[in-house]
């Protein structure tokens, strides 16, 4: 009698053993490039109750978990979110398939400061601190004295990039005294990314009159000048540039020191 007794006990914690075996299910799932099919490693996928992350080969599973209805997110740089819903009964293995899609996003870039200013020419410094989605096909410095410049205005060209990298560019040939406002620019295949605005003023030239040309000879000559207003910069060189032909440069010829004999050709009419 004991024995059935012994029997009957034995075959009921069996069935209870057995009861709460199946009370939990599992979600097995495989995470792939929603353009390429190929896996995703490393993708962060989430449960309400439960996170974990894919191998290699883009697989995961959430085990032993309470029957039930259940939402999966799945999140990677690089790549939108994804989510699901999906249904996990007892005993049973949920097998799913999740495809998520790569980001689509233009170029992110900041400007940096003036690194270098003269009167007409201008050096700004770059960064761009993320490519985008895509490669960059350009990137640069646009500018223009109105506000908000784009590509459409004057611009430099600093070639193409795979990477987040610093940059300067020139800004050449401006005019003087006049305010421009300047943004960093990068494009990719999505669009182009600007970077805040930032505004300068290029230097007023330094203010000069030319004296009367005297002690005329055979192939000589003295003249000179005088800075009438440096406009508070430092004068770095000075003198008198002349030609054969109207409004002279320091292409031309040229002293570095006011008031120097000028020795030339003989029997020419010269600019000053």
């Amino acid at each position: 009698m004991k024995s059935k007794h012994s029997i009957i006990v034995i075959i009921l914690l069996i069935s209870l053993f057995l009861t709460n075996c199946n009370k939990t299910g599992s979600i097995k799932g495989t995470v792939t490039d929603a353009k390429t099919n190929e896996a995703v490693s490393e993708a962060i996928v989430s449960i309400p109750s439960n996170t974990t992350a894919t191998d290699s080969e883009g697989k995961f599973i959430f085990a032993d978990i309470e029957k039930g209805s259940y939402e999966i997110t799945v999140k990677k740089d690089g790549y939108d979110n994804n989510t699901i819903n999906t249904n996990v009964e007892k005993g049973e293995n949920t097998n799913i398939s999740i495809q998520i899609s790569q980001s689509v996003s233009t170029p992110i870039v900041t400007i940096g400061e003036v690194v270098k200013q003269d009167y007409a020419n201008v050096a700004i410094a770059g960064d761009i601190t993320n490519i985008g989605s895509s490669k960059i096909i350009a990137y640069g410095h646009c500018w223009s004295t109105e506000a908000d410049p784009n590509t459409n205005n004057y611009k430099t060209y600093k070639g193409e990039t795979n990477v987040a990298e610093s940059f300067v560019s020139q800004l050449e040939d401006l005019q003087v005294r006049t305010k421009y406002y300047v943004r960093a620019y990068a494009i990719n295949e999505t669009g182009t990314g600007y970077s805040n605005e930032i505004t300068f003023t290029t230097h007023t030239l330094p203010a000069v009159t030319t004296s009367l040309v005297t002690n005329i000879s055979y192939a000589a000559a003295t003249c000179g000048g005088n800075i009438t207003d440096d406009n508070g910069y430092n004068i770095t060189a000075s003198g008198v540039c002349w030609s054969i032909n109207q409004n002279p440069t320091i292409l031309d010829n040229y002293t570095t020191k006011v008031s120097e004999l000028i020795k030339r050709c003989k029997s020419m009419f010269y600019f000053l």
